[in-house]
Formats: C-alpha cells, sequence, structure tokens
C-alpha cells in the first residue's frame, strides 16, 4: 500500500500544482515509490509478493508514476 500512497502523492503534486506545498508533495511521493521498488523487487526482477496479477498492477504503477513525473517536467 505505500506505493499506492506514494504514487497519489505524486499525482497531487503534479495534478494539483496550485496547492501550497505540491513540490513536498512530489518530492515524498518519489522516494516512497523509490524506497518501495528496491525493498520489494529483487535484483533478477521478481516482485516479492510472486504473484504475477499483482506484478502487473505494480508495474503498471511505477511506469504510471515515471510518465506522470517525465511530462509535467518534475
Amino acid at each position: 500500500h505505500q506505493l499506492q500512497i506514494g504514487m497519489a502523492l505524486i499525482m497531487v503534486g503534479t495534478l494539483m500544482p496550485e496547492i501550497g506545498e505540491s513540490d513536498r508533495y512530489i518530492h515524498l511521493g518519489k522516494h516512497i515509490v523509490g524506497v518501495n521498488l528496491e525493498k520489494t523487487i529483487s535484483e533478477d526482477g521478481i516482485n516479492e509478493e510472486n504473484s504475477t496479477s499483482y506484478a502487473h498492477f505494480i508495474a503498471r504503477m511505477y511506469v504510471e508514476a515515471e510518465l506522470l513525473l517525465k511530462y509535467n517536467n518534475s
């Protein structure tokens, strides 16, 4: 669930720059997503859950976070 929290922070910070601390939300979201990636994906690319459906779900979230940040210059 940490990945989802990190993604939500990235989304809010990126898509709602008018809120006062949007840069802080982006920074914290990036940190959470990065830590989650390091903790849950092994060096050979296997997710600790060993579930193909969950692996698809989190892979999509990592890609969405990357694209959202890339196309919004964050």
